[in-house]
């Protein structure tokens, strides 16, 4: 039930039936083996791309897919055969159409609707930001710890595809994908085009490290496991 209750939340930007125009999947299989990118699966890095148009051509939104971490071996394992672990088509299909601030339409979206999209698909469990050499052995599963080759992948591909160009970014994420935006934000600034105008913005990503109502730091305990497995 936790499984796909994440799985429900990380998905929320993305509509239903729109007349939008359809985000186009595209996944890096090449990565695999230039530097390893690889999700929990094994599968390649992949995002959603549309392009800009008119007074948007140049200006680019990134975005991180959230949907919560894996905190130990076994849980990356199972998660790894979900659509938070994998970018295999049995999850993901090759089209999509976004709502919110990602929308397309200008009666939903006036400000950004004809911005260049990148939709970055969530599949490592640490935010984006993990980085473990090895493969790890769970059982009779392999899994890959690798999100932030993931990331840089994602970031190569959207620059080779004109955002090398760009006027303006904006950097963002919901959830453990604004976690990603937080942790991320200057190392993925440091790679964007001499002179562009960039911005990062974390929607519902900030996890106070406060006591809950037993008294006890918890989300502590989650977040030193995540840094911890995923080499953060």
């Amino acid at each position: 039930m936790e499984m796909m209750l994440l799985s429900i939340l990380a998905v929320g930007l993305i509509a239903g039936t729109c007349s939008c125009q359809n985000a186009q999947l595209v996944r890096l299989t090449d990565a695999i083996n230039d530097t390893g990118a690889v999700c929990l699966d094994g599968s390649p890095p992949a995002y959603y791309f549309r392009p800009g148009s008119s007074d948007g051509e140049n200006k680019w939104i990134v975005h991180l897919l959230g949907g919560g971490w894996c905190f130990s071996l076994e849980d990356c394992a199972e998660r790894a055969g979900s659509n938070l672990g994998s970018t295999s088509s049995v999850f993901w299909p090759d089209s999509t159409p976004f709502e919110g601030f990602l929308s397309d339409l200008e009666s939903v979206n006036p400000y950004f609707y004809n911005w260049n999209l990148v939709f970055a698909l969530y599949c490592d469990g640490g935010s984006f930001a993990g980085n473990v050499e090895e493969p790890l052995t769970v059982g009779d599963s392999v899994i890959y710890l690798r999100g932030r080759r993931n990331l840089d992948a994602i970031i190569e591909s959207a620059l080779d595809s004109g955002m090398k160009n760009a006027t303006d970014v904006i950097f963002t994420g919901c959830s453990a994908g604004a976690t990603g935006t937080f942790v991320l934000a200057d190392y993925v600034g440091s790679l964007m085009p001499s002179g562009v105008k960039y911005r990062a913005f974390a929607d519902a990503g900030y996890f106070p490290d406060s006591l809950n109502v037993n008294g006890t730091y918890s989300l502590r305990q989650f977040i030193t496991a995540v840094f911890e497995l995923h080499n953060l």
